[in-house]
């Protein structure tokens, strides 16, 4: 995949890098919520279901010493994982 060979450019600008990568995860599923489910598992590995949040993954990484896009990317892909953003509240007292 060409964006797994651009993390070997080290002239490339993080907001470059990083941009990439949210915007082709954002674009990967995408088309995966719209491919029926047999299309999806004849896709090659790195196309496939999971590869958005594996490209996620990997900028997470990356941009450990770049607060706005490690957070950036940490919540993107906690949306994309579907899990809850906060815990559930309590249900209040009287309610």
């Amino acid at each position: 995949m060409q964006w797994y060979q651009s993390l070997k450019l080290s002239q490339l600008d993080d907001d470059v890098r990083f941009e990439a990568a949210s915007a082709l995860a954002e674009m990967m599923a995408a088309q995966e919520s719209q491919q029926p489910q047999q299309q999806q598992q004849q896709q090659p590995a790195n196309s496939g279901p999971g590869a958005a949040k594996q490209i996620l993954a990997t900028a997470v990484e990356m941009s450990r010493n770049n607060p706005y896009w490690h957070c950036r990317l940490l919540f993107q892909l906690a949306v994309q994982s579907n899990l809850p953003l906060l815990p559930p509240l309590p249900p209040l007292p009287g309610c």
